[in-house]
């Protein structure tokens, strides 16, 4: 073995330390091996009798590299903190009073305690902040919606504030007078109906004393034998009763059979039985029981046949009516064919247009009824139904109407009341 020795000028050792602030009072040491140096400035000093550090306990306020130690010099008592230097036997120690440690770790303390305070004051803020920014007006919110829900309707100015929270606000004060808007005409659509219903109950007196009135003509023809008469008194009683009564939008399609065989009853009667109607075809019994159909269809189109296709050629005629399935799509069509004068096509094809679209007053007149039925038709079942119509001049005219085989829920007739009503 040998030994290498290194020479080092002291100032790599000093010069670090010239930057160094030391509190009063405080000296540094150099310790290298068993030797220890003082520093002063640029300068080593040995200390020839060691320093006699003792170990010194501060757990939990130094690292695991630092070296805590307690000497005692002239009746008082100095800390001793050195730093290993990694894989060197060195240490650089700094020596102090205790008295110094003790004041600046009060003070550490003091701040610590001060920044606790401060953070704890800066918490109670943010959180007063927060419940007066957030929890106070969510409250409000919430109270005031409970009050809606229990029927106050009146507006809360005091929920509309200049932020977010106060959009909501303004959101929940106009739900509120929307709600009460709905609700006051609601009361309003109420009292109406209320009113109507009334009305109603008034107006039945007129046409039971009509009803009455007709049953005892009736009677008094059939006393007297005159059948022709209490026939026709007895289809314009179901016709009235009907029109008065009824409520339904859609009726299965017998009952507008039995509605248009008491309208062509009265009108035989005027044209002295030169008028006919008869069912030619009905692909389907069931269809007149189950198919529906929009109520007064039918009687709209047989007038039309008799007073603008029988009547100008003479009031004599006869019409048919024809009820098919289609076969392409299972529509029910209705078909009513007449004998009359039968129409030119430019007159045809302007036939369903609406009223107000028609030049002439006389066609607006003729034909708004067809409008009415085709128009009504594709409300109740959409556009690809309704009617068609095909005519020739001095042959006649064919009406059909296409409906979807709509069944009757009910399950049941609905025929046209008798005359007892």
């Amino acid at each position: 073995t040998g030994w290498i020795y290194l020479g080092l000028d002291t100032s790599v050792i000093t010069g670090a330390a010239d930057s160094y602030i030391m509190p009063d009072e405080g000296v540094l040491y150099w310790r290298m091996g068993e030797q220890i140096w003082r520093l002063d400035g640029r300068r080593l000093s040995l200390v020839e009798n060691g320093l006699d550090l003792e170990p010194y306990s501060v757990s939990g306020m130094a690292s695991p590299a630092t070296n805590v130690s307690q000497v005692t010099r002239n009746n008082r008592a100095f800390l001793g903190v050195g730093v290993t230097l990694s894989g060197w036997d060195a240490e650089l120690i700094q020596l102090f009073p205790e008295s110094t440690f003790l004041s600046q770790r009060m003070i550490y303390l003091v701040l610590i305690g001060l920044g606790i305070l401060l953070l704890w004051s800066m918490s109670a803020l943010l959180m007063r902040w927060l419940d007066a920014v957030i929890t106070q007006p969510v409250a409000a919110l919430r109270h005031r919606i409970d009050e809606i829900s229990e029927g106050n309707f009146a507006i809360d100015h005091t929920i509309e504030w200049s932020n977010e929270l106060g959009d909501i606000g303004r959101g929940i004060n106009h739900l509120a007078g929307n709600v009460e808007g709905l609700l006051a005409r609601r009361l309003e659509d109420q009292k109406r109906k209320q009113d109507l219903e009334y009305q109603m109950l008034q107006t039945e007196i007129n046409p039971h004393f009509i009803y009455n009135t007709l049953n005892s003509i009736r009677w008094m023809a059939t006393i007297q034998n005159a059948t022709g008469i209490a026939e026709m008194v007895t289809a314009f009683a179901r016709l009235t009763k009907s029109i008065s009564k009824s409520t339904e939008k859609l009726v299965p399609l017998q009952n507008e059979l039995a509605l248009l065989n008491d309208y062509f009853t009265i009108q035989q009667y005027r044209y002295g039985g030169d008028i006919q109607i008869e069912v030619a075809h009905i692909d389907d019994e069931a269809i007149c029981r189950d198919c529906m159909i929009p109520r007064f269809t039918l009687q709209p189109l047989a007038e039309n046949a008799i007073f603008h296709g029988l009547e100008p050629k003479g009031g004599f005629g006869s019409v048919l009516l024809e009820i098919r399935i289609s076969p392409e799509d299972g529509d029910v069509l209705v078909t009513m064919t007449d004998d009359g004068v039968g129409m030119p096509p430019e007159q045809v094809a302007r036939l369903l247009d609406a009223p107000e679209n028609r030049a002439a007053a006389q066609d607006k007149i003729r034909h708004v009824g067809l409008w009415n039925v085709h128009r009504r038709l594709q409300y109740s079942f959409g556009p690809s139904y309704g009617l068609t119509v095909e005519s020739e001049p001095g042959v006649g005219t064919a009406v059909t109407i296409r409906l979807p085989y709509r069944h009757n829920k009910k399950g049941d007739s609905q025929d046209a009341a008798d005359l007892t009503g």
